[in-house]
């Protein structure tokens, strides 16, 4: 199982479980971002990648480059670039599609994620960096900021943002 900390608080605990699917099995995804490696010994060929995921892929990602596969027990990643930033696409053992994630810059966002994120942080911080998580089903974004002082983690979702994470200087 792919275990991630989406998120720290109650609140966006409860609404996470709306997020993520569930396997055949009923058992809860969650994603953790190191849980698979970019090293050499977790590193597959495309020849070792199941047909249906790379059909999946190619569908899905016309535009990708330099991807590079990986794989543990009960997982398969493509690491990959796209112009809007570098992405890790998720498929568990069976081959089904479980999450993809792309990490990019401020310009890359949707305007209605920047205006939210600047309307309340529009003074002390600025955007770092952000993730955007696409499920089959869900689409969130975590929002990486810092101040002087200060760096967070947000996450915005269904219109509605909330702090997941606080580091203090």
């Amino acid at each position: 199982m792919i275990t991630a900390t989406l998120i720290t608080t109650t609140t966006m605990a409860q609404k996470t479980k709306a997020i993520i699917p569930n396997t055949a099995n009923k058992q809860e995804i969650s994603f953790q971002k190191n849980k698979i490696k970019n090293t050499p010994e977790n590193t597959i060929n495309v020849e070792d990648v199941s047909t249906k995921v790379l059909k999946d892929f190619a569908k899905l990602n016309g535009n990708a480059k330099e991807v590079k596969w990986f794989s543990e027990k009960d997982c398969t990643v493509a690491f990959f670039k796209t112009n809007d930033g570098n992405s890790r696409r998720y498929y568990d053992a069976k081959g089904n599609f479980i999450c993809n994630i792309l990490s990019c810059e401020e310009q890359h966002l949707p305007a209605t994620v920047c205006s939210m994120v600047k309307s309340t942080y529009c003074m002390d911080y600025h955007i770092i960096s952000a993730e955007e998580i696409q499920t089959a089903k869900k689409k969130f974004y975590f929002v990486f900021i810092e101040n002087k002082s200060t760096w967070k983690k947000l996450m915005v979702y269904d219109n509605e943002m909330e702090v997941v994470q606080e580091c203090f200087n």
